[in-house]
């Protein structure tokens, strides 16, 4: 108890630190749980203040509108507005946040060079399992069920005891404080247990690594507020939170 309120207290003085020097974030994106979690997550855990903005809000005209009037940079989302500039890519997204929080108590960008790069490789090989994201989120009936087959067989099976190995008994991906890539991989273990009920059953620690993160000081407040994905593989939908 006393370790969680010296995190609490580290989280509130790092929030009232990021407020008075960040610049105004606006995160461009679908209502899907899907690449903006990663993002909102480490904004959630490093005190970083943003506002969830629609495409249709931000762009003025549906998607198929914007990208063909070429508005979106790279005809790409998420993109996060930085004081009226538009980022695209999602890995480029995750660095330049994880950057602001240098210096601050709880960053997410380790001393080390090879640790970095360790680091990045395991966001790179959670963006490289996000086809799990439209199982989720859009696919219905016979489409769901194929490409729930598929996903289970060409990338589950033969990813999973990789995760598992590179996480060994740590605590986090790259040692005992969470990094940006492990937001990264919560959330496709994330999507994957809302697909396939009971898979991190054979991988305990894997488990333990989700509610690891789902702990930590500001993570805990946005995942309990967050919209809840029902209906997956029927008619999916975010559901808001009574």
């Amino acid at each position: 108890a006393n370790q969680r309120s010296q995190l609490n207290s580290r989280h509130l003085i790092l929030n009232v630190t990021m407020a008075a020097s960040q610049p105004k974030i606006k995160l461009v994106y679908f209502g899907v749980q899907a690449k903006g979690e990663p993002i909102r997550m480490l904004m959630s855990y490093a005190g970083i203040k943003w506002d969830d903005v629609s495409v249709q809000d931000y762009y003025g005209v549906d998607w198929p509108t914007a990208k063909a009037e070429g508005k979106p940079p790279m005809n790409k989302v998420p993109i996060l507005d930085v004081d009226g500039i538009a980022l695209p890519q999602s890995g480029s997204i995750i660095r330049y946040l994880a950057d602001l929080t240098i210096g601050t108590p709880t960053t997410v960008v380790p001393n080390d060079a090879f640790i970095r790069a360790q680091c990045d490789s395991i966001y790179e090989f959670s963006a490289e399992l996000c086809a799990i994201d439209p199982i989720v989120n859009i696919f219905s009936a016979e489409v769901f069920q194929a490409k729930k087959k598929a996903y289970e067989s060409e990338v589950l099976q033969p990813r999973l005891p990789s995760i598992a190995r590179l996480l060994g008994d740590q605590a986090f991906f790259c040692g005992d404080k969470p990094l940006y890539g492990d937001f990264g991989m919560y959330h496709v273990l994330d999507n994957i247990r809302l697909v396939y009920d009971g898979v991190l059953d054979t991988y305990p620690t894997l488990a333990s690594f989700l509610k690891r993160v789902e702990d930590l000081p500001g993570i805990k407040e946005y995942l309990d507020t967050r919209p809840v994905p029902t209906s997956i593989g029927s008619s999916p939908s975010l559901q808001p939170r009574s």
